[in-house]
């Protein structure tokens, strides 16, 4: 007689930040650390520039300082997840796994590289990506960006 042997399914459960519940110049680290993700780098502002619109509600996240790139951390591995994000240029989103090795990357479709053109507006595009063991993204850009509506995938 053949016995099929009990297997359980992990369910992933999607997570979704739309950082509303920051406050203006809010430097993110830890802040949904109970959700399974870290920040480095970023932080929160309510654009008041319309070349950078914003998707959901008010905040968004953006690169501290003179940095160029802001990075999330899984405190458990994931396998896929995105944000959506707005620049003027290519803005790079690249994923490591724990030993930090390489794991892939993808990229927004730039526009005109000429620096001299100041005309330009940015545009929003979804960015995501679908590796196993995700545990570092790091979106980055020669200029300015910024992030919103950022998700992952935890296994249940």
């Amino acid at each position: 007689m053949l016995q099929l042997a009990s297997m359980e399914f992990a369910t992933p459960k999607l997570v979704r930040l739309d950082f509303n519940d920051l406050k203006q110049f809010e430097q993110v680290s830890d802040r949904y650390r109970h959700l399974g993700v870290g920040f480095s780098g970023a932080i929160a502002l309510q654009p008041s520039n319309p070349a950078f619109p914003n998707k959901s509600g008010s905040f968004v996240l953006m690169p501290m300082g003179n940095l160029m790139s802001l990075s999330a951390y899984f405190y458990k591995p994931i396998g896929w997840a995105g944000a959506l994000v707005c620049s003027s240029r290519i803005v790079v989103l690249a994923a490591y796994d724990k030993e930090g090795n390489f794991l892939g990357q993808t990229s927004t479709i730039g526009k005109s590289s000429n620096l001299e053109d100041r005309e330009e507006e940015s545009t929003s595009q979804q960015l995501q990506l679908n590796f196993p063991n995700i545990v570092k993204l790091e979106f980055y850009s020669c200029l300015p960006f910024t992030l919103d509506d950022f998700f992952f995938a935890l296994l249940a």
